[in-house]
């Protein structure tokens, strides 16, 4: 099964790019509940409508939540994507400042071809950079927010050290 269109390009282009262009403008948005219609909820509806006039299909928002955390010190914003259903999608994304540069961070589901919704059970870190580079770090779990945030905390000390 092939990643679907409105999932990769809000997970890979359109919250990378927003996140990289202004970082703080992003963050608020994502975060604001006072934001009616103009949270991450909103967001990811209007590039569906955008999407759907170039004839793709609207993925529907169950699932998807942004919140505040602190990771090693630092501000940021996890975002909890709608279910997975294709290798390559993400289930978590994370936006954090490194020894203040702008760190986007993924967590993306592998591909089992032996299973048969062709997913494995395990995601791996992957970090993106304002040119729209992927960059894996080879820092493998399942799908939960436990083990994405641990593995976020590791790849920061090892970046720090």
């Amino acid at each position: 099964m092939e990643p679907r269109t409105h999932h990769t390009i809000f997970t890979y282009s359109i919250l990378p790019g927003l996140f990289f262009e202004d970082p703080v403008k992003l963050l608020f948005l994502l975060t604001d509940s006072e934001n009616e219609g103009q949270g991450i909820i909103g967001l990811w509806m209007q590039v569906g409508k955008d999407l759907m006039q170039k004839g793709h299909s609207l993925v529907s928002p169950i699932g998807l939540g942004a919140a505040k955390a602190a990771i090693w010190g630092e501000h940021a914003v996890v975002v909890q994507l709608p279910e997975v259903t294709a290798p390559g999608e993400a289930d978590f994304a994370a936006m954090l400042s490194l020894q203040g540069r702008p760190l986007y961070l993924t967590f993306e589901r592998l591909a089992d071809p032996d299973d048969e919704d062709g997913l494995d059970e395990e995601c791996v870190l992957c970090g993106w950079n304002a040119a729209g580079e992927r960059v894996n770090y080879e820092l493998y779990g399942p799908p939960e927010l436990e083990h994405f945030m641990d593995l976020v905390e590791k790849f920061m000390q090892e970046s720090r050290e």
